[in-house]
């Protein structure tokens, strides 16, 4: 577990893992403690947010080596949550084409002659087809 304290020491961030997901936790001195639990493939893009929110996303002629280098780790982190984006796109593309295959298949199934078959098929492709917006 990772903790961060505030400056004025009255709250304590705490960051522990479970598995794929982990917790980020406030703990306030006087006032018990809250948090949540997010899944790990969302880590970067808090912490380009945390980053963003902490305006380290500008730029100037006088930065400092620190600031300089949390630019570029913000652009580093885009990049992968950009990737992630990708990937998570794709599977539910995936995701969509298998369940509109598993509808045609089941109508396939339960026709009775091969050329009804494909009449059926193609008109449930028709219909899933106008559902998807295309």
């Amino acid at each position: 577990m990772n903790t961060f304290n505030s400056v004025d020491k009255t709250r304590q961030l705490q960051v522990k893992e479970l598995g794929k997901h982990f917790t980020l936790g406030i703990e306030y001195k006087d006032a018990g403690r809250s948090g949540l639990t997010l899944h790990s493939f969302d880590a970067p893009a808090i912490a380009l947010a945390v980053l963003e929110v902490a305006g380290y996303g500008d730029t100037s002629d006088d930065m400092s080596v620190p600031e300089v280098l949390a630019f570029n780790a913000m652009h580093k982190l885009q990049e992968v949550v950009d990737v992630q984006e990708r990937i998570t796109a794709k599977a539910k593309e995936q995701a969509e084409l298998e369940e509109h295959a598993a509808e045609l298949e089941r109508v396939y199934r339960t026709c009775p002659s091969n050329k009804n078959a494909f009449v059926e098929i193609a008109l449930k492709a028709r219909e899933l087809s106008k559902e998807a917006g295309e």
